[in-house]
């Protein structure tokens, strides 16, 4: 899927968005022991507009301009935090969600963050492992006790189980003026 484009999300896209993340939770839902963490699980569209509105949500689109993959980056206890990132079933694996987490991470970047954060599931092959492939690596339990993550696990724990899940951490890297990274 060479022709996709990675672009800022447009209000009108909102509902498109929901579906996108709709259709990838399947992927683990269909995971054994996930099958009632995931029943009746229904995204709606109000929950990705402030995203949209503040320019900091991030579709890959086909070639006729159609979402089909999409990241949403906002902030935590003064660290960026990527809050979702889907890609379509029919479309993953096709590097588009490398690519919107680059864009997600060069938002953070020209936002002034020197990190970015992330909870995921830590067994789940296209969650943890994934994301330390791309440079995220787990925090250490001492580093969960800030405001943000901390409100963020207590919102998790309402309906995961916390101790299948991780907090994660990229530095932001800022290219040198000087060359050599």
């Amino acid at each position: 899927m060479n022709e996709a484009t990675i672009r800022l999300a447009r209000r009108g896209e909102a509902g498109r968005i929901a579906d996108i993340m709709q259709d990838a939770v399947k992927k683990t839902a269909a995971l054994p022991g996930f099958e009632k963490l995931f029943a009746g699980n229904i995204e709606r569209s109000e929950k990705f507009l402030p995203f949209i509105l503040d320019g900091r949500a991030f579709v890959a689109v086909n070639k006729w301009d159609w979402p089909v993959g999409f990241a949403a980056v906002t902030d935590m206890d003064d660290e960026a935090y990527l809050a979702e990132l889907a890609v379509e079933m029919t479309h993953q694996g096709k590097g588009l969600g490398r690519r919107l987490v680059a864009a997600a991470c060069d938002w953070a970047r020209h936002a002034g963050f020197t990190s970015i954060l992330l909870s995921t599931f830590k067994d789940v092959p296209w969650n943890a492992p994934y994301y330390a492939r791309q440079g995220f690596h787990i925090l250490e339990a001492a580093k969960l006790s800030k405001p943000g993550i901390k409100r963020q696990r207590e919102q998790e724990a309402e309906f995961l189980d916390m101790s299948a899940r991780v907090f994660m951490r990229k530095p932001l890297l800022y290219p040198s003026p000087y060359g050599g990274g």
